[in-house]
């Protein structure tokens, strides 16, 4: 109920996410690699897993993207078909695989025998490194699948660690929009996702590019 209340008092102002989503500068990974395994055990929590093949996966709340991983391998898959009505042209895009975008990343040689969600995920990121990141601005950590795709969630479901506000966006499926506006993609008329300017570290300083972005609040 308090997320509902504060939702209803943010409104849209709050989708319109202005945020860093470059990693911070490579740390410790017995920090954000651990951590952010205490943090993903939350996602779990509140969303449990379930499994595909040899693999585990999350869902969006309304179903337009997952998130999957194991030992070994990281994957995000997005339901093509909104981005289909906004006028892409399917054919030109290079993702496309049987009614879904998929980015795809390997991160550790095969032959690991699956596990639990969560141990897989350690796994992960022990093999990941320094593309496991945080991000002060959401208070969030990530995996980066490659060509501006990341998964995120929050370090904390309940509150902002930085503002001590609530935290509304517990888990953050990113894509990179430019692929689709190659294709033909109005990226404003894209249903179930917001293309939002984003913040980003680049040589140095900070740019701002625009990001497609399906954040959910899972409590």
């Amino acid at each position: 109920m308090r997320k509902i209340a504060r939702r209803a008092a943010i409104g849209a102002a709050s989708l319109a996410l202005a945020v860093f989503l470059a990693a911070c500068a490579p740390g410790s990974l017995d920090v954000v690699g651990q951590d952010s395994g205490r943090a993903f055990g939350e996602v779990l929590q509140a969303l449990p897993a379930a499994e595909a093949g040899d693999q585990w996966f999350v869902s969006a709340p309304d179903g337009g993207a997952r998130f999957f991983w194991n030992g070994e391998s990281a994957a995000l898959r997005a339901d093509i078909q909104p981005f289909a009505a906004a006028g892409a042209d399917i054919s030109l895009l290079a993702n496309a695989e049987s009614g879904d975008i998929v980015i795809t990343r390997e991160f550790s040689p095969a032959g690991r025998e699956k596990s639990e969600p969560l141990a897989d995920y350690e796994l992960l990121a022990a093999a990941a490194g320094d593309v496991v990141g945080y991000h002060t601005a959401l208070d969030h950590y990530n995996l980066d699948l490659g060509g501006g795709n990341l998964f995120e969630w929050a370090k904390d479901f309940a509150v902002h660690g930085g503002t001590g506000e609530i935290q509304d966006k517990d888990i953050v499926f990113v894509l990179d929009p430019q692929p689709f506006i190659d294709a033909g993609a109005d990226p404003a008329k894209v249903e179930g996702w917001l293309y939002s300017p984003v913040t980003v570290d680049a040589d140095g300083g900070s740019v701002e590019v625009y990001k497609f972005l399906k954040p959910a609040d899972l409590r």
